[in-house]
């Protein structure tokens, strides 16, 4: 596992691997990591609903973002246009954005702005996670993702 050099980051990311951990253990789920320079990507799968938990240390080795796979853009311009519609206003309430994810143009909602890593409970973030599953399985279904 490869960790930063600085040790107040090395010390976010080794808690942040530790929360992964014990979220996966809670699923009965592997704990995959993927590394890519300064960030950390565990993928997380709920109810066929595909989750990444991005741990970027360039950005702020203290927080990291839950995004969910929605999945491939909406077909019809009025899915489109829905689709845009609840990007602002989860902008509005502060609960997140939707966007493309580049290189594969997937739909993802990024969930909340950033959540600490210090602060965020294993349990609390299964919970928020399940939610979020049941969530985007009736939008795929009212947007014909």
């Amino acid at each position: 596992m490869q960790y930063p050099t600085d040790p107040d980051v090395h010390h976010l990311r080794r808690r942040f691997v530790a929360l992964c951990g014990e979220l996966c253990s809670a699923m009965n789920q592997p704990s995959p990591a993927r590394i890519f320079a300064d960030a950390m990507v565990v993928p997380v799968d709920i109810d066929d609903v595909a989750f990444d938990l991005v741990h970027d240390t360039e950005v702020d080795g203290g927080t990291f973002l839950v995004e969910c796979v929605l999945g491939p853009p909406p077909r019809s311009e009025e899915a489109l246009v829905s689709l845009l519609q609840a990007n602002m206003q989860l902008l509005r309430q502060e609960q997140g954005s939707l966007g493309l994810r580049l290189g594969d143009d997937t739909v993802l909602l990024t969930y909340g702005v950033y959540r600490s890593v210090s602060e965020t409970h294993a349990a609390a973030l299964h919970e928020m996670m399940k939610i979020l599953a049941q969530r985007a399985l009736v939008w795929r279904a009212e947007a014909s993702f």
